[in-house]
């Protein structure tokens, strides 16, 4: 009903708003860490089209804002795993993300199609990490990875956190109805 959308909304604000300033501090610290590289360039590409996202939601186009977010997360995570030459790299926990953020946001298809996109890419770079045809890994320690992993499970709680609240404004709707 209109609660449940108007909640869905409210959420995906939220959650634009937090990837707002999650996202460049992630590219920050990986610019920190590298300066100018392709994950650096992926993960600055990311903020810009989060911050188009916002925008895009505030004006009324949750769907098409909800739908770019997920495809750019998934899409930044490939990038990051070939650009750190693993998939034991950060990158695939912005993978996960993406996949929570399908199933919290996206309608049923989208969903899957974004799950399953995830899992080939993941098939496709474990397949091609083990016949070395990535480049040599380069896993580097630092403040960076604290950072992405900490951006990444503050996404997915805030997703879980939806999704429960979501399921218990369902059941009041429909006890009252």
């Amino acid at each position: 009903g209109d609660a449940l959308r108007e909640t869905q909304e409210r959420a995906l604000r939220v959650f634009l708003q937090v990837l707002s300033v999650v996202a460049p501090l992630v590219g920050v610290a990986l610019f920190l860490r590298e300066g100018f590289s392709l994950i650096t360039g992926a993960a600055a590409t990311l903020t810009l089209i989060v911050w188009a996202c916002a925008a895009l939601q505030r004006t009324g186009h949750a769907w098409l804002a909800a739908h770019t977010v997920v495809v750019a997360t998934l899409l930044v995570s490939v990038v990051g795993v070939l650009s750190d030459g693993s998939v034991r790299s950060a990158a695939v926990m912005v993978m996960l993300a993406g996949v929570v953020g399908a199933g919290t946001f996206l309608p049923a298809r989208s969903m899957l199609l974004a799950g399953g996109f995830a899992l080939l890419a993941l098939a496709a770079l474990s397949a091609a990490e083990n016949l070395d045809l990535l480049r040599p890994a380069h896993l580097k320690r630092g403040w960076a990875l604290w950072i992405t992993q900490t951006a990444v499970l503050l996404s997915v709680l805030f997703s879980l956190y939806y999704g429960r609240h979501r399921l218990f404004v369902s059941f009041e709707e429909q006890r009252k109805a």
